[in-house]
């Protein structure tokens, strides 16, 4: 079953940085800085982005590939949002 994968992330290094942005722009949408949403992956996506990440990665990077259920999926919430700000399209659930 394909879910979408909200990936966040504290690279300090410019250089590996872009290279993870290059890499989670083949696959979704920059939501805000470090925050992108990958609206459609399946097992092997999931598992090869997370073999793809941690080749970027070094120690002190932090990654987070977060796959939400349906049911937790409908339960975010971004307030910026709430008053018409921003682009709904972006969210799925």
């Amino acid at each position: 079953m394909s879910r979408p994968t909200l990936v966040s992330f504290d690279v300090t290094d410019d250089w590996r940085r872009d290279q993870l942005r290059l890499l989670l722009r083949e696959h979704g949408d920059w939501i805000q800085r470090s925050l992108w949403l990958l609206p459609h992956t399946g097992p092997t996506l999931h598992a090869e982005l997370t073999e793809r990440v941690a080749g970027i990665c070094r120690p002190g990077d932090r990654v987070l590939l977060h796959h939400p259920c349906p049911p937790c999926l409908g339960r975010i919430i971004v307030p910026s949002m709430l008053h018409g700000f921003g682009d709904r399209s972006l969210w799925v659930g």
